[in-house]
């Protein structure tokens, strides 16, 4: 891996306990690389076992401490995640229009034909979100080079990343669509069915798994940086997420029929869905103006 992995800035954050004031170490703290106890260094030496700074495992994983292109993947990783959100919500909103004026038959049939174009697009931004989505959430949880060993916490980030692995499986199932409808992919009917059926199963596991896993780390990473409200906002939405993703599921049974007071609970839950994907955009951006102030800190004291 690079040197430049392990370089951290002298970051001017409160003192740990077990310091001195004059940087000697005398709690036994373990190295966060190697777990190498690094009791009797001072904090701006390297750990004698494998050469990572001391700094950051002293300051209990700081992010001011961690080294800055670590922080900085993490950024650009929060940002892909953002940007992907926000796409996914315009595709959202795009459906929940177009759907409204398709159950109350609004507009002309000749209109329609428009709106369908209209949803396609959407559906194909709404893929390209799906894939920056996803190698968003993978920058975003890089492993940390310094603290490697020590990150006892490190379960929700890899739960995370095996989410976005079976979420992978989302973008291939519909490629495979795709090839068979448009291009007449040569496979044959019953190893498509089971392709698409896998993939299907895989995306289920890997929404549930990615949803806990990423929410989990996003609280691991709150305790490395200000206090603030991303690990209040993440553990709301762990319940309240799949809640509004149930009563968006609702309005199907609603729309139907004659217009009146089912329609119009319907056309209230059929924006539930998008309304998740809000509080969700709203706890990213949170976590990416930390990690930029991070990154400003650091680049002052640089």
């Amino acid at each position: 891996m690079d040197e430049a992995e392990f370089v951290t800035p002298d970051v001017a954050v409160a003192p740990a306990p077990g310091v001195t004031p004059d940087g000697l170490i005398t709690a036994d703290v373990a190295c966060g690389r190697c777990a190498y106890s690094l009791k009797g260094l001072n904090i701006a030496q390297l750990c004698p076992e494998c050469g990572t700074p001391a700094r950051p495992s002293v300051m209990g994983g700081r992010l001011e401490a961690a080294s800055p292109a670590y922080v900085t993947r993490l950024y650009h990783g929060a940002i892909c995640v953002s940007v992907a959100t926000a796409l996914i919500i315009v595709l959202g909103l795009v459906q929940v229009v177009t759907g409204v004026i398709s159950a109350f038959g609004l507009v002309p049939t000749a209109v329609q034909v428009g709106l369908s174009i209209l949803a396609l697009v959407a559906s194909i931004v709404g893929f390209a979100g799906l894939v920056l989505f996803l190698i968003g959430w993978w920058v975003l949880t890089a492993p940390d080079p310094v603290r490697r060993a020590a990150m006892l916490k490190d379960r929700a980030r890899k739960t995370t990343r095996a989410g976005v692995l079976l979420l992978c499986s989302m973008p291939i199932a519909i490629a495979i669509g795709v090839g068979i409808s448009v291009v007449g992919l040569a496979i044959g009917a019953l190893l498509a069915v089971f392709l698409v059926l896998g993939a299907a199963l895989a995306t289920f596991a890997g929404l549930f798994v990615h949803y806990y896993g990423s929410l989990n780390y996003l609280i691991v990473l709150s305790e490395r940086l200000d206090p603030g409200t991303i690990a209040v906002r993440a553990t709301r939405l762990m319940w309240l997420g799949p809640l509004l993703m149930i009563l968006g599921s609702c309005p199907s049974l609603l729309l139907g029929g004659t217009p009146g007071i089912a329609q119009s609970i319907g056309l209230v839950l059929v924006a539930a869905p998008v309304v998740a994907w809000v509080l969700y955009w709203v706890l990213i951006e949170e976590l990416r103006q930390g990690l930029k102030d991070v990154r400003q800190a650091q680049t002052n004291v640089a």
